[in-house]
Order: structure tokens, then sequence, then C-alpha cells
């Protein structure tokens, strides 16, 4: 008569207890609503820096041309200006 062979067993999960069993809330690192608009914030400021910085040229060669900044570019800086003015980061 051939041997049974056998299935592994699967692994047993720690026995835990009471209050230890559920898991530790960090509530100093939590992500609000305050810090989620102020990173949008922030990241709306670094493309508005980015805008002005990559069309820096436009200007430039209106400076040293006379020829005309494009109408898209200059709407696109203006823009940025606004969102740079902004002081406080929106509610």
């Amino acid at each position: 008569m051939p041997a049974k062979s056998k299935a592994p067993k699967a692994p047993k999960a720690p026995r835990t207890s009471g209050a230890s069993a559920l898991p530790t809330v960090d509530f100093t690192r939590m992500i609000t609503a305050e810090t989620r608009a102020a990173a949008r914030h922030e990241a709306a400021r670094a493309q508005a820096r980015h805008v002005l910085a990559s069309t820096d040229w436009a200007v430039l060669r209106q400076l040293e041309t006379g020829q005309a900044v494009p109408a898209d570019v200059a709407e696109a800086r203006a823009e940025a200006r606004r969102v740079l003015a902004e002081k406080k980061t929106p509610a």
C-alpha cells in the first residue's frame, strides 16, 4: 500500500489578545484638510515658478528684438504671477 503524502500546513498567525491586537495610530502624522490644501497651494506655486522660468525667453526676445510676446505666453505668465502673489493658502 503506497504511503500518503501530507500537504504542508499553513503557518498559524500569532495569537494576540485585547487592545494589543489593534494597530497603533500616530495622530501627529495624519494628513488633515489644511495640510492637503497647503500642499496643493505649494504645488500650484511651484508650477507657476516653472511657467515663468520656462517662458523667460519670450520676454528676453521682446527686450532684445522688439518681437511681441505671444498672447498665450503672456496670459500664462500673468496667471503665474497672480498665483505667486497669493499670500495665504485657499480655504
